[in-house]
Parts: structure tokens; sequence; C-alpha cells
């Protein structure tokens, strides 16, 4: 399976996310790639530093699942194509503009015939 966590903005929780998400699938037997595209580099950083179980930052051919944490540019052509590629897309954000204390989260199952995908609700 391939996540992609994206957002157009900084500062949604998207690092956070993604290494939360590798967590949780590696506390059940996963093995999770975290492919970190962010020039910031945190959630590789991150991993790097928590040694986590059955997550790496390199591609890896036994991952059964790969996370990608983007950089807040939906516009990029390399977001664009992570979208296009991958099985779920969560798209985080700010309930309210002026609010940082609470945040909402879509997920997408992608599907080849229908474009980016259809919403399977907010977490």
């Amino acid at each position: 399976m391939n996540i992609t966590v994206c957002n157009g903005k900084g500062g949604v929780g998207k690092t956070t996310v993604s290494v939360l998400l590798a967590l949780a699938y590696s506390n059940v037997g996963k093995r999770v790639f975290i492919q970190d595209i962010d020039p910031q580099g945190s959630a590789a950083k991150w991993v790097d530093a928590l040694e986590l179980d059955n997550v790496v930052t390199r591609p890896d051919s036994a991952a059964d699942i790969t996370i990608t944490d983007t950089p807040p540019n939906p516009d990029s052509r390399r977001v664009r194509d992570m979208v296009r590629n991958c099985d779920r897309v969560l798209l985080m954000g700010p309930t309210q503009p002026v609010s940082s204390s609470s945040h909402w989260i879509v997920t997408y199952q992608t599907h080849p015939q229908a474009g980016l995908g259809h919403s399977l609700g907010v977490l």
C-alpha cells in the first residue's frame, strides 16, 4: 500500500502523521518505507533518530507500506505524481484559518478511472 500525506501549507502536521502512521504499522508487524520528499527531510530524520523497528528511510522492496511525506507545494510535479500513483491520500489542514489547535484529515482512495479518488471520510 502507498500512502501520500499532503497539504498546500507547512505546519499542519504532515510529518508528524507520516511518522506516527509508520510507527503504528510497524507495531503490527508491517515493514514501512518512509519516502520523505520534503526538502526539510524531517520525517527521515525522526525515523533515523527514533530507530524504529521495521521502518526504513531508503527504498526497500520488502516494505509492505510506503508512506510519502510531501513538501507544502501541491502544484509541484513530483507531489502530483505521488498523489496520482498512490493507494491512499491524506489531505490535512486546519479547521479554521486562525485555529492551530484543531485539524482535519480527509482520506482519499485513489482509483485510476475516477481521477484523484473519492473521499473515504474525515477523521
